[in-house]
């Protein structure tokens, strides 16, 4: 059986950030495990455009990247008892993937937890 390729989505990109600490600390216990390869996928890497830019180059690369996982581990941030605007852009210029996909999720505040849910539910993850 061939191995799952998970992405473990890091949900912020403001400066001072603790995603990306607590992604590797995902990662590395996760890498325990032999039947999945794990990447680290920070949104902030494909410079998503908000507000209106439809045809900027990064929407394209992140659809095509998710594209390529088979299941996805979310690394959220909890602002103002909700996900951080750029998770909710990341995963509203998702929908073009058109893609079922396994979540879980390491919410650093689990009043978040619930909005990612049922954003994901709505857009595309099972």
């Amino acid at each position: 059986m061939a191995k799952l390729n998970i992405g473990i989505i890091l949900g912020s990109t403001r400066q001072g950030r603790l995603s990306p600490q607590v992604g590797e600390w995902v990662k590395g216990i996760a890498e325990h495990r032999a039947d999945a390869n794990y990447e680290i996928i920070d949104i902030a890497d494909f410079k998503l455009p908000f507000l209106g830019e439809a045809d900027a180059p990064g929407i394209a690369s992140w659809n095509e990247k998710l594209a390529s996982l088979d299941g996805f581990v979310f690394i959220v941030q909890e602002y103002n008892h909700s996900i951080t605007g750029a998770l909710k852009n990341a995963l509203d210029l998702a929908r073009e993937a058109g893609m079922t996909r396994q979540q879980a999720s390491s919410a650093m505040e689990q009043r978040a937890e619930p909005e990612r849910q049922s954003i994901c539910a709505e857009f595309w993850v099972n």
